[in-house]
This record gives C-alpha cells, structure tokens and sequence, in this order.
C-alpha cells in the first residue's frame, strides 16, 4: 500500500497572516518566525497522522509503505503502485494552486496511469456508511466495482450500496443493467440501484454530497471523476473520500 500523508488539522496560511496583519506592530512574532511556527505545526500534524496510520495498518496485519510528496518520491511512485493493492492519496493533492482552476497536471498522470486503485481523502470526513457505485457503461466501470468488491470485501457485504447506472433506453443497455445487476446482487446485499440518462455526473454528486459518511466508487476514465475533480477544484476542498478504480 502506497502512501502519501495528508496534513491533518493544517493551519491556513493565509488566515494566519491576516490575523498577524490585524495585531499590527504589537504582535508578538514577525511575519518570518509565525510562518516558520506554522510549518513547524503542519510537520508535527503530518508526523502524528502518519504515525496514527502506520499503527492502524499494523493492527490490521496490512504492510504499508509511506511516501511524502516530492518530486524524486514521485517519480517512482507509478512504478510503485504496479506492486501495490492500493495507494491512499490527500485531497489536498488535487487542489490547484490558488491561480488555476483545474488539478495539477502530476496528479491528474498519476490518476491515468497507477497500477492500483486510488483512495483520495480529505483532511475531514464522516465515517463512512454508505457506498455510491459509478457505472457508466464502460469496462473500466466494471473493474472498478469489482476491485471495491475485492479490496473492501466487508464494507460492501455490511453497507449500503447505492449503484448509480448510466445510460440509454437501448436493448444493448438493457442487458448490460440485467448482466450487472446479476453480479451485484451476489456481492451486495444491501443494494438499491438508480438508473441515470447520459450526462447525469451533476446528479450523481449531488447524491453523493446528500448522503451521510458517503464513499463514491468510480472509475478513473469516468464522467463523474472529471466533474468531480473540477468542482472540487473551484471549491478548493473534497467534501467526501473517493475511490478511484483502474
């Protein structure tokens, strides 16, 4: 398992500036010492949730490997997930900075091109009850499913799982739905499915934002992801975790 940390609680630089502008002369850092205290603080956050992690996986018997994000890590890191079962990014990963609007171009290859499947989480989430599945009629859709299946065995026997299916009114769609209806019945037994028209990813979001301690399950090619990373990309934050399949 392939791991690049998230900081968790960061402080806002930003935020922290202006509050320093506010105190004015009277304050007691400078501009210089308060930026050093506040990455001083997200060095520590990041230490703490690393440590946290790397102990939780040790419980559960799961050998990880973690990575932080910098340019000589990230070059091997395709070559890692090859070798990996599944590779935990931050969201704050897919946040541009503050003058783009779309995703950074490295995370983006590295979303095309992993070995594994990806689970992108943001720095604050509910815990996770509910399972929105993507498919939107292709095979890398149905690797998806199958890869949640199979990496995320319990979750998807325990859970609800809403399978969100895209697509036409045609007969070769039709029997794609009963086809994959068949296999998700015999893997999830709390499943209700609701079937979209084409061009439904402002639908499915929505959906996933109204449930509570939602996971979206889709795959790395999808409609749904690109709608989603733009959005998320405009807001400047994830408001749920993702699993990306190949």
């Amino acid at each position: 398992m392939g791991v690049i940390p998230q900081t968790a609680a960061p402080i806002d630089i930003l935020t922290a500036m202006t509050q320093i502008g506010e105190r004015g002369e009277g304050s007691k850092y400078s501009w210089y010492e308060t930026l050093k205290r506040i990455y001083r603080q997200n060095a520590a956050n990041d230490t703490v949730f690393v440590e946290r992690f790397v102990e939780k996986c040790q419980q559960l018997h799961l050998r990880t490997r973690v990575l932080y994000h910098d340019d000589a890590e990230s070059r091997n890191l395709l070559r890692e997930t090859q070798f990996s079962d599944l590779l935990v990014l931050s969201a704050a990963q897919f946040i541009p900075d503050s003058r783009l609007t779309a995703p950074p171009r490295q995370q983006l290859q590295l979303l095309r091109g992993a070995g594994c499947p990806i689970l992108i989480v943001p720095a604050k989430y509910e815990r996770i009850e509910n399972y929105l599945l993507v498919y939107e009629g292709t095979s890398s859709c149905m690797r998806t499913i199958k890869q949640f299946s199979a990496l995320l065995t319990d979750a998807a026997r325990k859970f609800k799982i809403l399978l969100a299916v895209v697509g036409d009114k045609s007969r070769q769609h039709a029997e794609e739905v009963r086809l994959l209806q068949e296999f998700a019945d015999s893997h999830f037994p709390k499943l209700s499915i609701l079937p979209l028209l084409d061009n439904a990813e402002e639908e499915i979001l929505y959906n996933a934002r109204e449930e509570e301690g939602v996971l979206l399950v889709c795959g790395s090619e999808t409609h749904t992801l690109a709608s989603l990373l733009i959005h998320n990309s405009k807001l400047r934050r994830f408001e749920f975790p993702v699993f990306v399949g190949r």
